[in-house]
Protein backbone atom coordinates (compact mmCIF):
# COMPACT_ATOMS: atom_id res chain seq x y z
CA UNK A 1 0.00 0.00 0.00
CA UNK A 2 1.40 3.37 -0.97
CA UNK A 3 2.05 6.25 1.37
CA UNK A 4 -1.23 8.22 1.41
CA UNK A 5 0.49 11.45 0.36
CA UNK A 6 1.28 9.77 -2.92
CA UNK A 7 -2.34 9.88 -3.92
CA UNK A 8 -3.94 12.40 -1.58
CA UNK A 9 -1.55 15.27 -2.03
CA UNK A 10 -0.40 15.18 -5.67
CA UNK A 11 -3.34 15.28 -8.04
CA UNK A 12 -2.82 15.70 -11.76
CA UNK A 13 -4.88 18.27 -13.62
CA UNK A 14 -5.00 20.71 -16.52
CA UNK A 15 -5.06 24.53 -16.27
CA UNK A 16 -8.75 24.98 -17.16
CA UNK A 17 -11.14 22.04 -17.33
CA UNK A 18 -13.50 22.76 -20.22
CA UNK A 19 -16.72 22.21 -18.35
CA UNK A 20 -15.61 23.77 -15.12
CA UNK A 21 -17.99 26.50 -13.99
CA UNK A 22 -16.91 28.80 -11.20
CA UNK A 23 -18.40 32.23 -10.50
CA UNK A 24 -15.21 33.40 -8.85
CA UNK A 25 -12.37 34.80 -10.91
CA UNK A 26 -9.43 32.42 -10.60
CA UNK A 27 -5.99 32.63 -12.11
CA UNK A 28 -4.15 29.35 -12.41
CA UNK A 29 -0.56 29.72 -13.46
CA UNK A 30 0.82 26.22 -13.77
CA UNK A 31 4.48 26.19 -14.69
CA UNK A 32 7.22 23.79 -15.61
CA UNK A 33 9.75 24.98 -13.07
CA UNK A 34 13.33 24.91 -14.24
CA UNK A 35 14.36 24.80 -10.60
CA UNK A 36 11.90 22.00 -9.84
CA UNK A 37 12.78 18.37 -9.41
CA UNK A 38 11.23 14.98 -9.96
CA UNK A 39 8.85 16.11 -12.64
CA UNK A 40 6.64 17.66 -9.95
CA UNK A 41 5.40 21.16 -10.68
CA UNK A 42 3.97 23.72 -8.35
CA UNK A 43 1.68 26.54 -9.45
CA UNK A 44 2.94 30.09 -9.22
CA UNK A 45 -0.07 32.21 -8.30
CA UNK A 46 -0.55 35.78 -9.35
CA UNK A 47 -2.42 38.24 -7.17
CA UNK A 48 -5.45 40.11 -8.58
CA UNK A 49 -4.60 43.29 -10.42
CA UNK A 50 -6.64 46.41 -9.83
CA UNK A 51 -6.53 49.07 -12.51
CA UNK A 52 -5.29 52.63 -12.12
CA UNK A 53 -7.21 55.74 -13.14
CA UNK A 54 -5.90 55.59 -16.70
CA UNK A 55 -7.38 52.13 -17.25
CA UNK A 56 -9.43 52.01 -20.45
CA UNK A 57 -12.26 49.54 -19.99
CA UNK A 58 -12.93 47.05 -22.75
CA UNK A 59 -16.52 46.22 -23.74
CA UNK A 60 -18.14 44.02 -21.13
CA UNK A 61 -18.49 40.31 -21.91
CA UNK A 62 -21.80 38.75 -22.72
CA UNK A 63 -22.83 35.13 -22.52
CA UNK A 64 -22.53 34.90 -26.30
CA UNK A 65 -19.32 36.86 -26.77
CA UNK A 66 -16.08 35.71 -25.16
CA UNK A 67 -13.52 38.25 -24.04
CA UNK A 68 -10.48 38.22 -21.81
CA UNK A 69 -11.66 40.98 -19.51
CA UNK A 70 -14.87 41.39 -17.60
CA UNK A 71 -15.62 44.29 -15.29
CA UNK A 72 -17.48 42.45 -12.58
CA UNK A 73 -19.71 44.13 -9.99
CA UNK A 74 -17.75 45.25 -6.97
CA UNK A 75 -14.73 46.57 -8.82
CA UNK A 76 -12.75 43.37 -9.39
CA UNK A 77 -11.51 42.97 -12.95
CA UNK A 78 -9.88 39.90 -14.42
CA UNK A 79 -6.54 40.20 -16.16
CA UNK A 80 -6.25 40.99 -19.84
CA UNK A 81 -3.87 39.10 -22.14
CA UNK A 82 -1.48 42.07 -22.20
CA UNK A 83 -1.33 42.19 -18.41
CA UNK A 84 -0.75 38.45 -18.16
CA UNK A 85 2.05 38.77 -20.74
CA UNK A 86 3.71 41.43 -18.59
CA UNK A 87 3.74 39.08 -15.61
CA UNK A 88 4.62 35.81 -17.32
CA UNK A 89 7.01 36.65 -20.16
CA UNK A 90 9.91 37.69 -17.86
CA UNK A 91 9.66 34.29 -16.14
CA UNK A 92 10.11 32.55 -19.49
CA UNK A 93 12.71 34.93 -20.92
CA UNK A 94 14.87 34.77 -17.78
CA UNK A 95 14.85 30.98 -17.72
CA UNK A 96 12.95 30.67 -14.45
CA UNK A 97 10.27 28.52 -16.08
CA UNK A 98 10.43 26.40 -19.22
CA UNK A 99 6.72 26.71 -19.87
CA UNK A 100 3.58 28.09 -18.27
CA UNK A 101 -0.12 27.79 -18.99
CA UNK A 102 -2.40 30.50 -17.59
CA UNK A 103 -6.17 30.13 -17.26
CA UNK A 104 -8.35 33.12 -16.41
CA UNK A 105 -11.78 31.91 -15.35
CA UNK A 106 -15.00 33.74 -14.51
CA UNK A 107 -18.74 33.14 -14.77
CA UNK A 108 -18.72 33.78 -18.52
CA UNK A 109 -16.18 31.09 -19.31
CA UNK A 110 -12.42 31.05 -19.50
CA UNK A 111 -9.37 32.01 -21.52
CA UNK A 112 -6.14 29.97 -21.64
CA UNK A 113 -2.79 31.33 -22.80
CA UNK A 114 0.42 29.34 -23.19
CA UNK A 115 4.04 30.47 -22.86
CA UNK A 116 7.34 28.72 -23.48
CA UNK A 117 7.38 24.98 -24.17
CA UNK A 118 6.04 21.80 -22.60
CA UNK A 119 9.48 20.29 -23.23
CA UNK A 120 12.60 22.29 -24.10
CA UNK A 121 13.40 19.84 -26.90
CA UNK A 122 10.03 20.30 -28.59
CA UNK A 123 8.13 23.24 -30.02
CA UNK A 124 4.84 22.43 -28.31
CA UNK A 125 3.45 25.37 -26.35
CA UNK A 126 1.48 24.62 -23.15
CA UNK A 127 -2.27 24.92 -23.66
CA UNK A 128 -5.57 24.01 -22.01
CA UNK A 129 -4.91 20.30 -22.59
CA UNK A 130 -1.43 20.22 -21.04
CA UNK A 131 -1.31 18.12 -17.88
CA UNK A 132 0.52 19.35 -14.79
CA UNK A 133 0.97 17.90 -11.34
CA UNK A 134 -0.78 20.36 -9.04
CA UNK A 135 0.93 19.54 -5.76
CA UNK A 136 -0.64 21.00 -2.64
CA UNK A 137 -3.61 22.41 -4.52
CA UNK A 138 -4.75 18.82 -4.10
CA UNK A 139 -5.50 19.72 -0.48
CA UNK A 140 -8.43 21.85 -1.66
CA UNK A 141 -9.99 18.71 -3.15
CA UNK A 142 -9.62 16.97 0.21
CA UNK A 143 -11.25 19.98 1.86
CA UNK A 144 -14.23 19.79 -0.47
CA UNK A 145 -14.56 16.05 0.13
CA UNK A 146 -14.41 16.60 3.89
CA UNK A 147 -17.10 19.29 3.74
CA UNK A 148 -19.28 17.02 1.61
CA UNK A 149 -18.75 14.14 4.04
CA UNK A 150 -19.84 16.34 6.94
CA UNK A 151 -22.96 17.40 5.04
CA UNK A 152 -23.78 13.79 4.23
CA UNK A 153 -23.26 12.74 7.84
CA UNK A 154 -20.37 10.34 7.30
CA UNK A 155 -17.89 12.54 9.21
CA UNK A 156 -17.98 14.99 12.11
CA UNK A 157 -15.42 17.76 12.55
CA UNK A 158 -15.30 17.40 16.34
CA UNK A 159 -14.85 13.62 16.18
CA UNK A 160 -11.45 12.13 17.00
CA UNK A 161 -9.32 11.12 14.03
CA UNK A 162 -9.25 7.58 15.39
CA UNK A 163 -12.93 7.12 14.53
CA UNK A 164 -12.12 7.14 10.82
CA UNK A 165 -8.96 5.02 10.78
CA UNK A 166 -8.53 1.27 11.37
CA UNK A 167 -9.37 0.27 14.94
CA UNK A 168 -5.91 -1.11 15.65
CA UNK A 169 -4.16 2.08 14.55
CA UNK A 170 -2.43 3.80 17.46
CA UNK A 171 -2.81 7.58 17.31
CA UNK A 172 -0.93 9.88 19.70
CA UNK A 173 -2.60 12.46 21.90
CA UNK A 174 -1.31 15.51 23.74
CA UNK A 175 -1.75 14.90 27.47
CA UNK A 176 -5.00 13.12 26.76
CA UNK A 177 -6.21 15.62 24.15
CA UNK A 178 -6.92 13.60 20.96
CA UNK A 179 -6.47 14.86 17.42
CA UNK A 180 -9.86 15.72 15.92
CA UNK A 181 -10.83 15.97 12.28
CA UNK A 182 -11.02 19.74 12.68
CA UNK A 183 -7.47 19.78 14.06
CA UNK A 184 -5.97 17.81 11.21
CA UNK A 185 -7.97 19.73 8.57
CA UNK A 186 -6.80 23.10 9.89
CA UNK A 187 -3.13 22.16 10.45
CA UNK A 188 -3.43 22.38 14.22
CA UNK A 189 -3.00 18.65 14.86
CA UNK A 190 0.44 18.99 16.45
CA UNK A 191 1.92 16.70 13.77
CA UNK A 192 5.23 17.47 12.12
CA UNK A 193 5.34 18.60 8.50
CA UNK A 194 6.59 15.20 7.32
CA UNK A 195 7.65 11.91 8.95
CA UNK A 196 11.11 11.61 10.51
CA UNK A 197 12.48 9.69 7.52
CA UNK A 198 12.52 12.93 5.51
CA UNK A 199 14.76 14.60 8.08
CA UNK A 200 17.00 11.54 8.38
CA UNK A 201 17.84 11.71 4.69
CA UNK A 202 18.52 15.41 5.05
CA UNK A 203 20.96 14.74 7.91
CA UNK A 204 22.67 11.99 5.93
CA UNK A 205 23.24 14.50 3.12
CA UNK A 206 24.42 17.28 5.42
CA UNK A 207 27.91 17.15 3.91
CA UNK A 208 26.47 17.97 0.50
CA UNK A 209 23.27 19.95 1.17
CA UNK A 210 21.26 21.84 -1.40
CA UNK A 211 22.19 19.74 -4.40
CA UNK A 212 19.60 18.48 -6.86
CA UNK A 213 20.40 14.85 -6.08
CA UNK A 214 20.03 15.27 -2.31
CA UNK A 215 16.76 17.15 -2.70
CA UNK A 216 15.39 14.54 -5.09
CA UNK A 217 16.29 11.78 -2.65
CA UNK A 218 14.24 13.50 0.05
CA UNK A 219 11.24 14.15 -2.20
CA UNK A 220 11.36 10.58 -3.52
CA UNK A 221 9.88 9.45 -0.20
CA UNK A 222 6.53 10.74 -1.45
CA UNK A 223 6.76 7.89 -3.95
CA UNK A 224 8.45 5.15 -1.97
CA UNK A 225 7.18 5.51 1.59
CA UNK A 226 4.35 3.10 2.30
CA UNK A 227 1.19 3.74 4.30
CA UNK A 228 2.38 1.17 6.82
CA UNK A 229 5.60 3.12 7.37
CA UNK A 230 3.65 6.35 7.83
CA UNK A 231 1.29 4.80 10.37
CA UNK A 232 4.19 3.17 12.20
CA UNK A 233 5.69 6.65 12.51
CA UNK A 234 2.34 8.08 13.62
CA UNK A 235 2.02 5.54 16.43
CA UNK A 236 5.29 6.66 18.05
CA UNK A 237 5.57 10.36 17.19
CA UNK A 238 5.36 13.10 19.81
CA UNK A 239 2.83 15.86 19.20
CA UNK A 240 3.09 19.57 19.74
CA UNK A 241 0.09 21.08 21.58
CA UNK A 242 -3.03 19.97 19.74
CA UNK A 243 -5.61 22.51 18.62
CA UNK A 244 -3.54 25.54 19.60
CA UNK A 245 -0.86 26.46 17.08
CA UNK A 246 -1.04 26.39 13.30
CA UNK A 247 1.78 24.37 11.70
CA UNK A 248 1.57 23.21 8.09
CA UNK A 249 1.62 19.42 7.85
CA UNK A 250 1.81 17.49 4.61
CA UNK A 251 1.60 14.19 6.43
CA UNK A 252 -1.47 15.43 8.31
CA UNK A 253 -3.19 16.27 5.03
CA UNK A 254 -2.31 12.84 3.68
CA UNK A 255 -3.74 11.10 6.74
CA UNK A 256 -6.87 13.22 6.44
CA UNK A 257 -7.32 11.99 2.88
CA UNK A 258 -7.04 8.43 4.10
CA UNK A 259 -9.58 9.12 6.86
CA UNK A 260 -12.04 10.55 4.33
CA UNK A 261 -11.71 7.43 2.21
CA UNK A 262 -12.21 5.12 5.23
CA UNK A 263 -15.22 7.10 6.48
CA UNK A 264 -16.97 6.73 3.14
CA UNK A 265 -15.90 3.11 2.51
CA UNK A 266 -14.20 4.13 -0.73
CA UNK A 267 -10.71 4.66 -2.06
CA UNK A 268 -9.54 8.26 -2.25
CA UNK A 269 -9.46 8.03 -6.04
CA UNK A 270 -12.98 6.60 -6.01
CA UNK A 271 -14.53 9.30 -3.86
CA UNK A 272 -12.66 12.02 -5.78
CA UNK A 273 -14.21 10.83 -9.04
CA UNK A 274 -17.64 10.19 -7.52
CA UNK A 275 -18.03 13.52 -5.71
CA UNK A 276 -15.95 16.02 -7.73
CA UNK A 277 -14.32 15.18 -11.05
CA UNK A 278 -17.09 13.13 -12.67
CA UNK A 279 -19.98 15.50 -11.76
CA UNK A 280 -17.96 18.50 -12.96
CA UNK A 281 -16.70 16.79 -16.12
CA UNK A 282 -13.07 17.15 -15.00
CA UNK A 283 -11.88 14.24 -17.11
CA UNK A 284 -8.23 15.29 -17.00
CA UNK A 285 -7.94 15.44 -13.22
CA UNK A 286 -6.93 12.24 -11.44
CA UNK A 287 -4.68 10.72 -8.81
CA UNK A 288 -2.94 8.49 -11.36
CA UNK A 289 -1.21 9.28 -14.63
CA UNK A 290 -3.09 7.26 -17.26
CA UNK A 291 -1.68 6.68 -20.74
CA UNK A 292 -4.01 9.38 -22.09
CA UNK A 293 -2.78 11.93 -19.57
CA UNK A 294 0.87 10.88 -19.93
CA UNK A 295 1.08 12.00 -23.56
CA UNK A 296 -0.02 15.49 -22.48
CA UNK A 297 2.17 15.67 -19.38
CA UNK A 298 4.57 18.62 -19.13
CA UNK A 299 8.23 17.86 -18.54
CA UNK A 300 9.79 19.03 -15.27
CA UNK A 301 13.34 20.32 -15.02
CA UNK A 302 15.97 21.14 -12.46
CA UNK A 303 18.58 23.88 -12.81
CA UNK A 304 21.41 23.67 -10.32
CA UNK A 305 24.70 25.47 -10.85
CA UNK A 306 23.63 26.48 -14.34
CA UNK A 307 23.06 22.94 -15.58
CA UNK A 308 19.54 22.39 -16.91
CA UNK A 309 18.38 18.79 -16.98
CA UNK A 310 15.19 16.83 -16.58
CA UNK A 311 14.14 16.16 -13.03
CA UNK A 312 13.61 12.60 -11.88
CA UNK A 313 10.11 11.46 -12.77
CA UNK A 314 7.92 10.19 -9.95
CA UNK A 315 4.75 8.33 -10.85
Amino acid sequence: MQFPMDYHDELISIPGERRMKNPAVLIWILGIILFSVLGIWSPAWSNPVYYTDNHQSEPACTRDVSCSRYDAPGGFTSLSKAEVDEIIMPLIENGIYAGIAVAVIDEWGYEVWGYGKTDINRREVPDEDTVFEIGSISKTFSGVLLADSVLQGTMTLSAPLSRYLPEDQKIPSFYGRPITIRDIATHTSGLAAVPDAFYEISRDNSSNPGTADSYEEIISLYETMSAEEVYDWLSTTTLSPVGRNWSYSNVGAAILGDAIAHANNMTFQGILKDRITKPLGMDSTDTELSSDLAVRYATGYRNYEGIIEKGRFIE
